[in-house]
Formats: C-alpha cells, structure tokens, sequence
C-alpha cells in the first residue's frame, strides 16, 4: 500500500494509527524477526503532561459532524507528543534497551521547541551507543526545513538536502562512538521499505514497515480513511 497524505486529516487521527502501527511493528519484532535474547515493547516516548484543559478546538475541523469528542480530535498537535509510543528493542541481558523505532509525529514539527527536544532525545541515545530508526511521513516545515533527519543530522555535524520530490524520510542510525546513517527518501504514494534497526554497531533487522503500516491502517475507522483516500 502507497505512503498516505496524512496532512489531510487532523493529528488526533494519525496519533491513532501512530499507536497501531506502534503495536503491529512490536508484533512483528517479536514473532522471529529479533534474535531470540531480544524482544520489543512498545513504551511512551516522554511523560504524559498534557491535560484534557489544554484542549483547543480550531478552525473548521470544530464543525459537528465530528460529534462530541471534537476535542479529543482536534487536540493541538504539540499535545499529542506527550501521548505518543515508540517501540524500544531491549536485550534479555538485564533487559537493557539496545534500539528504538521513532515515528515522528505532527506535533514534533509544530514548533522549534518540539523539534529540539524530539532531537535532543535522539542525541542523548546516541551518546548511550543505543540505535534509531526513524519514520517520518511529513514534509518539511519551518522548523525542520530538510526534515527531521536533516535537523538531527546537522546536530551531528553533517549536511543533508531533502529531495524536493521525495520529502519523506526513512533513515536507520547506527550508533557507536560515531553515528553512520543509511537514509531513504521517500514520498506520497510510494510504497514503503524495510529498514534495518540496528541491534549491534555491528548487527541489524530488517524491519517490515510496509506490512504493519497496512496492518494499522486496516484498523483505522472508515470515516477518516475516506478523508485520506480521497482524490
């Protein structure tokens, strides 16, 4: 199944496929793809903050044919970055955490403090020699202008140009003392790839996102999967 435009429907939708795919990823590590000493758990990427008061309603997604739970919906996006999930790769060996799936989320991007601290906590990973694999299916904004990937990269010291006509982006990074990245630009409409996720500098696994992406969207509810599949 082709890469959706997930800009069409508000963030509370792609939160909800973003907790699926997170589960069908964590299935699929754990039924024979990791080595038998590793398993996968999916866990909350930072502490849940935001309350249901910090609700805002905006624009025309406010109308009611959404129903009663409009503010669960249209929650501003950088409110969902304290509810989002992240599948982490632990090692048997005092369960310690090896690796992690990133899916970047609209609320990382909606504003610089957002970005900042979506790549201090990649960095900060990176420093522990633990790997990353990140899945950003959003276009550059003005805080992340060549992706999040091109921001954390020139964290890093390195230079990357986001193709104009691939402006999605998977990458897996490979942490150990230096990082080495392998990345794949991507678009809308494109079928997605599996991407390693490093156990080991050294060691990898090819992880089936476009498998699970198909299976997270299968749960997706039909009112909203109209929205994003129409022309």
């Amino acid at each position: 199944m082709p890469i959706h435009d997930w800009t069409k429907v508000p963030a509370g939708i792609f939160h909800d496929f973003h907790f699926l795919w997170a589960v069908d990823l964590s299935r699929s590590l754990n039924a024979g793809i990791l080595p038998s000493n590793f398993y996968a758990m999916v866990e909350p990427a930072i502490p849940l903050e935001a309350t249901d008061q910090e609700c805002q309603i905006v624009g025309e997604n406010a109308s009611n044919d959404l129903g009663p739970s409009v503010c669960d919906i249209v929650r501003e996006p950088q409110l969902y970055t304290a509810r989002r999930r992240r599948v982490v790769v632990r090692n048997e060996r005092f369960d310690t955490t090896s690796a992690a799936t990133e899916i970047v989320a609209p609320g990382n991007k909606s504003r610089s403090k957002e970005v900042d601290e979506f790549v201090a906590r990649a960095t900060c990973a990176f420093d522990e020699g633990l790997s990353l694999q990140l899945i950003d299916l959003f276009p550059a904004g003005p805080f992340d202008p060549n992706g999040m990937h091109g921001v954390l990269w020139s964290r890093l010291g390195g230079h990357y140009e986001q193709p104009a006509d691939k402006p999605l982006t998977l990458a897996a990074y490979a942490a150990a003392g230096a990082v080495t990245c392998y990345v794949e630009p991507t678009a809308v409409g494109t079928k997605l790839i599996d991407m390693p996720l490093f156990l080991t500098p050294e060691r990898y696994v090819n992880v089936p996102l476009e498998k699970t992406y198909l299976a997270a969207y299968e749960g997706l509810p039909q009112r909203w999967r109209r929205v994003i599949e129409a022309e």
